[in-house]
């Protein structure tokens, strides 16, 4: 089931429509940011969602958006 629903969260239907990447302006959403639970955990994270880290390798043209986020 897992590959299944890997395999449509990543197709270009969903993923065109769907997923918006930060841009460098985007703030983090205040119910993130001053959030004391998760506070500790995420204050110096790069490229987490959820609790998990992906590993993210962008192209030249794209690096800004996975550079210093929180």
């Amino acid at each position: 089931h897992f590959q299944i629903i890997l395999s449509i969260l990543s197709s270009p239907t969903f993923y065109n429509r769907w997923v918006k990447p930060p841009t460098v302006d985007t703030p983090v959403l205040d119910r993130i940011k001053y959030q004391p639970k998760w506070s500790p955990f995420f204050d110096s994270v790069l490229g987490a969602i959820d609790g998990t880290h992906i590993n993210c390798i962008p192209s030249a043209t794209d690096i800004h958006l996975a550079r210093n986020r929180k």
